[in-house]
């Protein structure tokens, strides 16, 4: 129950959903840009693997900007502090869903 405080602290359950949101819509959109070459391409598994990860990293990366710039806005209005526990609260669930992906495409 700690994490469910913490998260209810700051509205850090607010950074969860849009990191989550944000996350979903990168590897959504770089799926179905990729999706689109398969057949050009002729890519292998084991470039669909190497892809998968590249989309990852580059989602958890655009999640990172987005939480600070949200840190940013936040802390040049005057509304608030900077703060690192917000920031990793929006990278939450692309971490762990990194995680995954990362160990799928190592397993298949």
């Amino acid at each position: 129950m700690k994490v469910i405080d913490w998260l209810k602290e700051s509205n850090r359950m607010s950074h969860l959903k849009a990191g989550f949101i944000i996350w979903i819509a990168l590897m959504f959109v770089a799926s179905c840009c990729l999706s689109c070459f398969d057949s050009i391409l002729g890519i292998t598994k084991m470039q669909e693997g190497a892809i998968a990860i590249t989309c990852t990293v580059l989602s958890d990366a655009a999640v990172l900007i987005a939480m600070c710039s949200v840190e940013y806005i936040q802390k040049s209005s005057g509304i608030g502090k900077w703060d690192w526990l917000d920031v990793l609260a929006g990278c939450i669930f692309p971490i762990f869903a990194s995680l995954f992906v990362f160990a799928f495409s190592m397993i298949y």
